[in-house]
């Protein structure tokens, strides 16, 4: 029922698209759109795409952000539904995109791979290994391994992580954004009033 009403919202968004015109033709800076975390909004449903699509065509520089939680690396079915999820919304929205590992302050320190591994993603490949290890999914190896196979093929997706007590993870999320969208190649003041001190780095 949720999904249906989150849907009906976007779709009547996008149907009356000039009225988003003219609420941001009054608005001048940097703006972030909080929106719902249902995948079925952005993989099975062209709203949100037609959307950025006509806010890059009236000028704004639109990057997306993709969060999922970081306990997920410590379940390699789990986590490879994330990446999955990940390139999916990619390619849907057609947009720039930063794909972020939340909560890396509670991230299990029992994992298979370090930390690197789940951020730069240099062979998912060897998450399939563990899948063997999990009697429930071991049947599904070759599904995995396929798409995994699939995910490495688009080369699209890597993670930054995110630790929202440590402020220099804060601002490397919000640098990569600003390279994403262009921002950064703007030569302007900082619309966000950041200040970034070495005493505030950690």
């Amino acid at each position: 029922m949720a999904l249906y009403i989150l849907r009906y919202c976007m779709r009547t968004l996008n149907k009356n698209i000039e009225w988003l015109h003219r609420k941001l033709a009054t608005f001048d800076g940097y703006l972030l759109i909080d929106l719902p975390g249902q995948l079925e909004l952005y993989s099975s449903d062209d709203c949100i795409a037609n959307i950025i699509r006509m806010m890059e065509k009236w000028g704004h520089r639109v990057v997306t952000m993709h969060l999922s939680d970081s306990m997920y690396c410590s379940d390699a079915g789990k986590f490879i539904s994330v990446v999955l999820s990940a390139l999916a919304v990619t390619v849907n929205l057609e947009a720039a995109q930063v794909n972020v590992l939340s909560k890396m302050d509670l991230i299990s320190h029992d994992l298979p791979f370090n930390e690197e591994f789940f951020k730069e993603l240099p062979d998912l490949s060897k998450l399939t290994e563990l899948v063997d290890e999990n009697a429930m999914l071991s049947r599904y190896k070759a599904m995995n391994q396929s798409i995994c196979s699939l995910i490495n093929d688009f080369d699209l997706v890597s993670f930054i992580g995110v630790d929202v007590n440590c402020k220099k993870s804060m601002l490397k999320v919000l640098n990569a954004a600003d390279m994403a969208n262009g921002f950064a190649l703007v030569e302007q003041a900082d619309l966000r009033n950041i200040v970034f001190t070495h005493s505030d780095s950690h």
